[in-house]
């Protein structure tokens, strides 16, 4: 009965170092590929030896690189001295020369709607569809380049703590080796007011905001009602 009892101890234990072992094992595999898997991409960005590439997970991209129109989740924002990647876990999706660069702009949904509505600019092209796909509440990235504007969203974190999350990456941009000069912006003449338009013009303009989704139910219905009744 006691050697039963010792045998049946024994190969618990037994078991229990087996399984830790496995463990360990996992952990160490996980490491190991992790490790491999970034410097692959690190290679694929044709970065130097020792090169710090910054990276931010829980991104989605919505669209505007060319070659790349279908939108991604979850994809990783990669910085290196040299380019701006998309990856995903195991590789890079596309990558631009941080040269190219001029800007990352970061806004609330609610601050697209009002510069959009304020400009009285439509939503069109990359960022219409970029627009659509976009999960409510998030916060935009936009990355300006020479080439047009590539699209991302942070869902789930407020502006602040996206602007925290890339501000290291901004002040990449920022002193990139190939630094934009600073351009004075020209000087927009103001948006004629909306007296000045036709009231089928006001209208149509109101429509395409609706369509849009840049104005609620409620707000659509009173700036009609404000437009029939000054006829």
């Amino acid at each position: 009965m006691l050697i039963a009892a010792a045998s049946s101890s024994s190969q618990s234990a037994g078991e229990s170092i087996l399984g830790a072992v496995f463990c360990i094992g996992l952990v160490v595999a996980g490491v190991w590929w992790a490790i491999v898997n970034e410097k692959k991409k690190n290679a694929a960005l044709g970065t130097d030896v020792g090169e710090r590439v910054l990276r931010k997970q829980g991104v989605n991209y919505l669209g505007g690189y060319p070659a790349r129109t279908a939108p991604a989740s979850g994809v990783i924002l990669a910085f290196s001295n040299t380019k701006v990647a998309v990856e995903n876990a195991s590789s890079v999706l596309f990558s631009v020369p941080l040269s190219t660069v001029t800007a990352i702009d970061i806004e609330t949904e609610e601050e697209v709607r009002h510069r959009l509505t304020a400009s009285r600019l439509l939503l069109v092209g990359v960022f219409a569809f970029a627009w659509k796909k976009r999960t409510p509440g998030s916060v935009m990235v936009t990355i300006e380049t020479d080439n047009g504007q590539i699209l991302f969203e942070v869902p789930k974190k407020t502006k602040p703590q996206v602007l925290s999350m890339l501000a290291e990456q901004r002040s990449r941009v920022a002193s990139s080796p190939n630094p934009k000069p600073a351009v004075t912006p020209a000087v927009t003449p103001s948006p004629a007011p909306a007296a000045s338009k036709t009231a089928k013009e006001r209208l149509d303009h109101l429509e395409e905001l609706r369509a849009a989704d840049l104005v609620s139910d409620d707000e659509y219905t009173a700036k009609r009602s404000a437009i029939i009744s000054d006829l």
